[in-house]
């Protein structure tokens, strides 16, 4: 009876949902966290972004439509927590097919960045992170709690952002493997107003880590879009996700950042 629903949570569970169209993060001090002026009201909550986005992907047997929430906030130029929930709705289009909706899994990450940007070199932040199995419906997360660790590099060159980020995360779920993950980004400024946003990411999944046969599996994807910076304040991002078996991803994203930066 389900599946239909399982196939769709196999393929939209190759990358972890994000409100922003890339997976790949930036450095901690990609945000500012404290005003360069006068304090004032807003101070407290100068660091803090907010955003949503919209997922949309349809086959033959079943449509999705997902919407990956964003809370980012900045302690200090250095640490960063990002919390993201996702709500998600799947409607099963084949006669045994189910349809479900709710709230998923919680994901949450701290990125502590050791060592600044320098003219010939990019920041480097150190990530860790955990997903709690917090789905209204087990068709919308995963079993167990899984940990990540890894290592984000950032680099700004002056008219394009390059974020490279390497993340291993340890499955909560028995039955599925630990992964590996490479992503590269790039974020290309046109001009004041429009950029260019690409990326490529590489999920290796280690089933030599649980014993299986079968050995490591890889699963690629490519994304490209655009970003409109409307004020400095909101932005907003359009692109297409291009993966395997010629599954195609349409994606949106908001973002506000309250102070500007």
């Amino acid at each position: 009876m389900r599946s239909a629903v399982l196939v769709a949570v196999a393929l939209f569970a190759t990358l972890p949902a994000s409100a922003r169209i890339t997976r790949s993060r930036s450095s901690a001090s990609s945000n500012n966290a404290t005003p360069d002026g006068k304090p004032s009201l807003l101070t407290p909550f100068y660091s803090l972004v907010l955003g949503v986005g919209i997922q949309y992907q349809r086959d033959h047997e079943q449509t999705e439509y997902g919407f990956p929430m964003l809370i980012e906030y900045s302690f200090s130029d250095r640490l960063k927590l990002t919390i993201e929930p996702i709500y998600s709705h799947i409607t099963g289009r084949t006669p045994d097919g189910r349809s479900v909706s709710g709230f998923g899994d919680l994901e949450m990450t701290l990125d502590y960045e050791f060592l600044t940007e320098r003219r010939y070199r990019p920041a480097l932040s150190l990530e860790s992170g955990v997903r709690f199995p917090t789905a209204a419906d087990p068709d919308l997360g995963e079993r167990g709690r899984d940990y990540s660790l890894g290592l984000i590099a950032s680099k700004d060159y002056v008219f394009m952002d390059v974020d490279l980020n390497v993340i291993y995360t340890r499955v909560g779920d028995r039955e599925k493997e630990n992964t590996i993950e490479i992503s590269l980004a790039t974020e290309w400024r046109l001009n004041r107003t429009f950029s260019f946003i690409a990326e490529v990411s590489n999920v290796r999944r280690l089933g030599a880590l649980h014993g299986e046969e079968k050995g490591d599996r890889n699963e690629s994807e490519a994304t490209l879009g655009l970003g409109w910076q409307i004020n400095k304040h909101f932005k907003f991002e359009q692109g297409i996700v291009f993966k395997e078996h010629g599954i195609h991803e349409i994606v949106s994203a908001w973002e506000w950042n309250i102070g500007g930066d």
